[in-house]
């Protein structure tokens, strides 16, 4: 790809695809941007590893494209361009999903590691919607029409918040089943599963904010996805789980992303699972090889829900730390 050039996502994926590297059976990637082995460690392969099992097994085969730079207006698929495009076009990812695989293009050019973590995280916590089983869904469902018959206050993150107030000030009976409440069943599955995936392989904050869920639901949220996702190897989600071998391996790795991070603003919320082609959310009914769809990640406001502290750019499942105590909403220990 040369300095000048701006390629479609479709154009990019099929120049670059016979270039992807294997992680596993299911997962590959391909960086536009030179990396340095610690950085592609740190970056791609370290997060990616930590997926769970079971959603690994369910998810697609899934091909990771980091590019410079996306550039989109949400009509239609996003370009990869070489220089950052004003702000009101600019993506932080985009999704390509067909038949039985999905790809995912990341822009990666001048963002800190814990921000690609986080583009990444958001991204396949949308296919893990897209792709959740009956069961998982139903599990869900049910504990987020528990909160509301709760009337607990706050979400995780800013498109949760966003669709949540909606629904509030729309319908009077929140459990009945319509559009709106589908739009944010699927949107807190979406950032729960961000934080949840996250907090598996970085150590993250939850940032207080008046908008944010009272911790202790927040910790009900990320036991009941542990529940659904069960976590491989060695892998923890909570700082009173880790060993002293494992705190002591994750420090050197937090410490290895920090060096290589720009410092750029963390924990912006991303809106992936627009329906480019009618801006609308997507059919969470439909299955994944019914045909060919495509997704966008925008930037938005820097959320009032959930941030992501700098110095979590990676090591353990550290959140929880501020979690395990219950203070009150909006605030955290």
């Amino acid at each position: 790809m040369t300095s000048a050039e701006q390629l479609s996502a479709d154009q990019f994926i099929e120049r670059y695809r016979p270039q992807l590297t294997p992680l596993n059976d299911k997962i590959q990637w391909f960086s536009a941007i030179p990396l340095a082995e610690d950085e592609s460690s740190v970056g791609i392969v370290e997060p990616l590893s930590s997926l769970p099992p079971r959603l690994v097994e369910a998810l697609p085969r899934l091909s990771i494209f980091l590019v410079p730079y996306l550039q989109g207006n949400g009509k239609e698929q996003d370009f990869v361009v070489p220089e950052a495009p004003e702000p009101e076009t600019r993506s932080e990812s985009f999704q390509v999903i067909g038949p039985g695989s999905a790809s995912v293009l990341v822009a990666a050019q001048e963002i800190s590691g814990n921000e690609l973590h986080y583009s990444l995280f958001a991204a396949i916590s949308s296919l893990a919607w897209e792709c959740a089983a009956p069961e998982i869904r139903q599990e869900w469902l049910k504990a987020l029409k528990d909160e509301l018959r709760r009337e607990v206050h706050g979400e995780i993150d800013e498109m949760s918040w966003a669709k949540k107030t909606a629904l509030l000030a729309k319908q009077s009976y929140p459990f009945r089943e319509t559009k709106l409440f589908r739009e944010y069943v699927r949107a807190s599955f979406i950032d729960s599963m961000t934080l949840f995936l996250h907090g598996i392989c970085c150590d993250i904050d939850v940032e207080p904010s008046p908008r944010q869920a009272p911790s202790r639901e927040i910790r009900r949220r990320l036991e009941l996805l542990r529940s659904l996702y069960p976590l491989g190897g060695d892998y923890v989600l909570f700082p009173e789980e880790l060993s002293a071998s494992q705190g002591a391996r994750k420090g050197r790795r937090r410490r290895a992303a920090a060096e290589n991070g720009k410092g750029v603003e963390t924990g912006r919320s991303l809106e992936t699972g627009k329906s480019l082609d009618t801006g609308k959310s997507v059919d969470t009914g439909k299955s994944l090889d019914t045909g060919i769809s495509v997704e966008s990640g925008k930037a938005a406001a820097t959320p009032a829900a959930a941030q992501i502290s700098p110095k979590g750019n990676q090591s353990t499942a550290n959140i929880g730390a501020s979690l395990k105590d219950d203070p009150k909403p909006g605030t955290e220990s």
